[in-house]
């Protein structure tokens, strides 16, 4: 059966949908967000029903990403566009998956209480079952668990996932390709999956779902907690609070209240929950808000409520700052390209203090990272790093990577004019495993390096000393910071970020190994190694022809 369940035209324009759930539901969406750069409620929902059917003003992807806080909603709203999908398109399949089973079902209970409040209970065709129910022009929705088995055969034009930052990668994969078009209502629907989240984990699904946006491959919504807030009301002052700490400053007793005037809101909000709509005021009580804000660290505040990125808890540089440490310019590394010659130079003998050294991290089926950087000892002989390139391989043998160092062939000079390339950089610090054999090879890493040329250094390998170092250049104890990295180093810029520890083991100062410790590796190794001069055997020995 095709018939229509309600007295409502199909809205096809973000007013008729507006009015027509306000009708509907009495609920009234806000339409505009209180933070510069986040959307509204209502703008995610417009675009994700909109969408689909070609309805939509913007020309992007059906496919949608809701960033959201915690408790901002984004359960309800899924429900919601469920609940439209069923009653404007007739016929159309839906699916509900979650983090876990007890998620979607908090979707579904959110469904049915929608089809009470609309009065459409009657319209169910058969049972409201458990885990999904069919309305009597044909449309269908059910919760899938948490598996790829529930998942794999599904073939529906809609499926909502919840909560993705707690899939695992491959059901996350699986679940994108149970879409298919269909036409509802007279108009083509395509197949589209809408995804929603808070941004929990480092390499979590959510944070590949976010790049994808930047690709223009989905379209991302975000909304804070300041963006859900009710209307603030005259009666309350809006004073400045303290400062918000430093994420990793310790902080200090406190002696003394607040002053009662002073608002904790006021750093995120800056007034402008004073300014909102009354007639579509969010849902999330001031009072609420400031409440969880005492009860949680500055940097969990900023990451799962104000959606600022993802929490550094757990981070191993959880000190390194992209508005820090990374740089756009570096006026040495010119001295180190294979075009430039000493006569050019202002000044003469000035170049003592300056070495161009790689950092390798070893790798054929794992990815093998190479840095470039400036070592300049010129300032009370304390080092100062610039990292000013990369390249990361897979697949490829030492060997291999060995002639791109030599021939200066980096990810960002791969096709540059040979003038452009980096010169043979003064060593190569590298994990000392690399001076065993393998067992397929009567070689060593190293040797394959030093016979492209290249002088090896094989530092200490401790993993917390070499942190430790790192740490001690991103954030000295004076003075500005020693680690500089270049913008163009855009996979160690990501990798130091999200570099963490196990969450789920909080004993341990093992670092997670799941990606970002290539780079960090080759780091490492560059930096335990300054100010050390190789041995003998590191200069000399070679692979014999």
């Amino acid at each position: 059966m095709t018939t229509s369940l309600t007295s409502h035209a199909i809205p096809t324009t973000p007013d008729a949908l507006h009015a027509t759930v306000h009708n509907m539901l009495q609920l009234s969406l806000p339409r505009r967000a209180v933070l510069p750069g986040h959307a509204s409620a209502f703008a995610f929902l417009a675009h994700a029903f909109l969408a689909p059917a070609g309805h939509s003003p913007q020309t992007t992807s059906p496919d949608s990403v809701l960033w959201a806080a915690r408790g901002a909603g984004k359960t309800f709203l899924g429900a919601l566009l469920v609940l439209l999908d069923l009653l404007f398109r007739p016929g159309i399949s839906v699916r509900i998956l979650s983090g876990s089973l007890a998620q979607s079902l908090r979707m579904y209970q959110h469904l049915k209480r929608f089809l009470h409040i609309a009065r459409l209970e009657d319209h169910v065709d058969g049972k409201l079952r458990a885990h999904g129910f069919s309305l009597s022009n044909g449309s269908h929705v059910e919760v899938l668990a948490q598996s790829e088995t529930s998942i794999r055969g599904t073939r529906v034009q809609r499926i909502v996932c919840d909560e993705v930052d707690l899939f695992t990668p491959s059901l996350f994969d699986a679940a994108q390709l149970v879409t298919r078009s269909a036409t509802c209502a007279g108009h083509h629907i395509h197949g589209s999956v809408i995804c929603l989240s808070t941004l929990h984990r480092p390499h979590g699904v959510m944070t590949r779902l976010i790049a994808d946006c930047a690709a223009s491959t989905r379209t991302l919504f975000k909304w804070s907690v300041i963006d859900s807030l009710e209307r603030c009301p005259t009666s309350r002052a809006c004073t400045p609070d303290t400062p918000n700490p430093d994420a990793n400053a310790i902080p200090l007793p406190v002696l003394e209240s607040p002053p009662p005037q002073a608002c904790p809101l006021h750093n995120d909000c800056q007034g402008r929950a004073k300014h909102i709509n009354t007639a579509e005021p969010g849902h999330y009580f001031i009072a609420d808000a400031i409440s969880l804000k005492a009860r949680v660290s500055i940097d969990t505040w900023k990451s799962e409520m104000l959606c600022q990125g993802i929490s550094r808890a757990d981070a191993v540089y959880d000190r390194f700052r992209v508005e820090t440490h990374v740089i756009h310019s570096c006026p040495l590394e010119s001295r180190f390209r294979r075009g430039h010659r000493p006569d050019q130079d202002s000044t003469s003998g000035t170049d003592e203090h300056l070495s161009l050294v790689c950092g390798m991290d070893f790798g054929v089926r794992n990815p093998s990272a190479i840095l470039w950087g400036i070592l300049d000892t010129s300032i009370d002989r304390l080092p100062k790093l610039y990292i000013i390139d990369e390249l990361h391989t897979v697949g490829e043998l030492t060997e291999v990577n060995a002639r791109r160092i030599m021939q200066g062939r980096s990810a960002n000079t791969d096709t540059a004019p040979e003038g452009m390339r980096w010169k043979v950089p003064a060593s190569v610090a590298i994990d000392p495993a690399g001076q065993s054999r393998t067992s397929n090879s009567a070689f060593t890493d190293a040797a394959h390096l030093r016979t492209a040329g290249l002088t090896t250094i094989s530092p200490d390998n401790t993993v917390d000393l070499g942190i430790g170092a790192v740490r001690a250049l991103i954030s000295p104890a004076s003075g500005p910071p020693r680690l500089l990295i270049h913008s163009r180093c855009t996979r160690l810029i990501n990798d130091l970020l999200t570099y963490r520890y196990n969450p789920d083991r909080p004993h341990s100062d093992t670092p997670v190994k799941d990606g970002p410790d290539h780079s960090c590796d080759a780091l490492r190794y560059m930096v335990m190694a300054l100010g050390r001069r190789p041995s003998k055997n590191e200069r000399t020995e070679c692979v014999p022809f």
